[in-house]
């Protein structure tokens, strides 16, 4: 009997797991249009209210959806919670460090972009703040994306393959690399060409 409840809660976090890495994988795909879009925006001008916004919450939906498994399966199942896991395993300590990052700075992220459609004019000290501010969010964000994504592969049991693991890391580290120098170009400019109308 207790060997079969064991099983059975087994079963159960391990389907939690499952639901997290799936999560983990949509907001992978969700965050490429909403960033795609905005860099895209950052860099020309183009805006497209209805689709920005509608990336945007789609990708916040995604993220407290994971958020809340993230933390159930920290506290309640006890999912690599142990000093021992986090000490053999550098990227899991980068991505928790990361993901109370992107938590921290969601709110002034949110924020940075607001006067666009008050038509504000932002001030030197609120444009070098923001500048500083989105570059700490998008190196989070990619950052916690790099370190996680082969993580849901195995997860999922896509792949055991370390050689395969190997090469979808290397991937993701070049292909988060490249998209944290265009975000933040994009945004630099886009602030920095604010101030000098």
């Amino acid at each position: 009997m207790a060997r079969e409840y064991f099983e059975t809660q087994k079963e159960r976090q391990m389907k939690l797991k499952k639901i997290n890495a799936v999560l983990g994988l949509l907001i992978v795909l969700s965050l490429c249009g909403h960033a795609g879009t905005m860099g895209f925006s950052l860099w020309t001008g183009w805006y497209s209210f209805l689709l920005c916004k509608s990336l945007a919450k789609i990708t916040i939906s995604l993220l407290v959806l994971h958020v809340f498994c993230s933390l159930c399966l920290f506290f309640f199942v006890h999912d690599g919670a142990g000093l021992k896991y986090s000490k053999c395993n550098v990227s899991t300590i980068l991505q928790r460090i990361s993901a109370l990052l992107i938590l921290g700075l969601l709110h002034i992220h949110m924020k940075a972009y607001a006067h666009m459609a008050t038509g504000t004019v932002l001030g030197t000290g609120q444009t070098a703040c923001f500048c500083v501010t989105e570059i700490m969010f998008f190196a989070s964000v990619l950052t916690h994306v790099a370190v996680s994504f082969s993580k849901g592969f195995i997860t999922l049991g896509l792949t055991t393959s370390v050689k395969v693991i190997s090469v979808i890391d290397r991937i993701s580290y070049i292909i988060c690399a490249l998209t944290m120098i265009a975000v933040s170009g994009g945004m630099l400019s886009f602030f920095i060409g604010g101030l000098l109308r």
